[in-house]
């Protein structure tokens, strides 16, 4: 393929269709966070079982998917596995509409890992050689901010469908526009030359699996800022799936009122935080590149208390205002650590290193994230309503209750969410160590100075 391809004109184009496509991307993964509550009432589930479909069930298979999709990544024409990508999650999303019991549920959130996993690593991919090493964090935000969006609008939109015709067909609703966008993607996205964004071509053998870990396995930089990333991304999912119900059960927010909420924080928070974030990062990297693991790890030290504030507060909308600090901060440095991490690899690796990232990311943040914070949750559900009632069991708790015990059980059940998102907020000084750890070796890792 010419080089004329991959022109200052096609850049813009791309840019703008792989936004479209994460705003898709993300209203089908998150929609669960403002369904979760009508679907536990429905379906008499506990708040750990929410968290896995909100992210174990979708994890598993995305980790699966990754590593043979990373491979390909490297052979096959990344446009093509895009396209696939896109159908398949879509697909998946509408299927959830169908579900009787929780089984059901939990094999559709999988299948619609199965596309995400296998479209992260085809886009981070084909970015890379669209966009020098200098701009691929900016390039890669932009397109990211489609998340905010469709995460808002996923939100908004599914909350009010959710309201007035159950939870089954907002499902239907939010997946549909994926399969056109599936179909645009086909049509407009062009195929660059491997390399063509690092001035030269690559080396016409694929290297092994091997052979990536052996390089991965040199620079220490990959590995803490693939954890540091996975962990702090903790909060902003528990932000994303959790405020929904923290809402309605600790304030008495209607669903209208909840939803409407959680997509304007989400929208707003996200955007800001991914812009500013990946701006931010090249600005400063392109002086020195260790600003790379210096930037996110001074920002989750400087909102730590904040999120802590935010969960003592008695009114709904302070707390709302409050979390869209750690909110914006926590998911601010996802997309520059994956366009970071594509440059401490040759074109050839991008892919393969890609899925790696994704997949160890997925299970720290959504896999044993989200379920943890759901097992914490229920933990202390029960040991607030024991201490509420003398030792009484939750179970206890159900469609049947006495106004008076229904009470303390939405209490208690509002009480223990919120000390397990209190819980959560070790996890962004955790992070900060294996950001400033990862900055000690950038610049090695890199292969060159200070600059790039």
């Amino acid at each position: 393929m010419a080089m004329t391809a991959v022109g200052q004109f096609s850049r813009p184009k791309l840019l703008a269709v792989l936004l479209v496509t994460y705003m898709v991307n993300y209203a089908d993964r998150m929609t669960i966070s403002v369904l979760g509550e009508s679907i536990k009432r429905d379906l008499a589930l506990s708040d750990a079982q929410v968290g896995m479909l909100g992210g174990t069930a979708f994890t598993i298979l995305y980790v699966l998917v990754s590593f043979p999709v990373g491979r390909l990544v490297e052979r096959h024409r990344r446009a093509t596995i895009m396209w696939i990508a896109i159908g398949l999650w879509s697909t998946a999303t509408v299927a959830c509409g169908f579900a009787r019991n929780f089984t059901e549920l939990a094999l559709c959130r999988a299948a619609v890992g199965v596309g995400e996993g296998a479209f992260i690593p085809a886009v981070l991919s084909l970015l890379s050689d669209y966009f020098p090493p200098n701009r691929r964090a900016s390039a890669y935000s932009t397109i990211v901010l489609g998340l905010p969006l469709g995460g808002m609008i996923g939100a908004i939109v599914g909350g009010w469908v959710a309201a007035r015709h159950g939870w089954h067909i907002a499902f239907m609703v939010i997946g549909a526009p994926g399969l056109l966008m599936a179909l645009i993607v086909r049509q407009v996205v062009v195929e660059p030359p491997r390399g063509s964004s690092d001035g030269a071509a690559p080396a016409g053998n694929v290297p092994t699996i091997a052979d990536v870990l052996r390089t991965l396995a040199s620079k220490p930089a990959f590995l803490h800022l693939t954890l540091g990333g996975g962990l702090v991304q903790i909060v902003s999912y528990a932000i994303a799936l959790f405020l929904f119900p923290y809402l309605t059960r600790n304030f008495g927010v209607n669903y209208a009122q909840a939803g409407l909420a959680v997509g304007l924080l989400n929208g707003a928070s996200l955007t800001v935080g991914i812009l500013g974030g990946g701006l931010l990062s090249d600005h400063l990297g392109s002086r020195d590149v260790r600003w790379y693991g210096w930037t996110p790890a001074i920002a989750m030290l400087m909102t730590f208390p904040v999120y802590l504030a935010s969960l003592f507060q008695s009114s709904w909308l302070i707390t709302t205002m409050l979390l869209f600090i750690p909110s914006a901060v926590a998911s601010a440095f996802a997309p520059t650590i994956a366009a970071t991490i594509q440059g401490l690899v040759p074109p050839t690796m991008r892919g393969t290193t890609a899925a790696l990232n994704g997949a160890m990311s997925h299970v720290i943040s959504l896999g044993l994230g989200s379920l943890l914070i759901g097992l914490v949750s229920d933990h202390f559900t029960r040991l607030s309503f024991a201490m509420a009632t003398g030792g009484r069991d939750y179970a206890q708790c159900g469609t049947g209750s006495q106004p008076a015990l229904a009470t303390l059980c939405q209490q208690s059940s509002g009480q223990g969410l919120r000390w397990s998102l209190m819980a959560l907020s070790a996890f962004l000084l955790w992070g900060s160590i294996h950001f400033l750890i990862a900055s000690r070796s950038l610049r090695r890792d890199y292969g060159h100075g200070a600059t790039q």
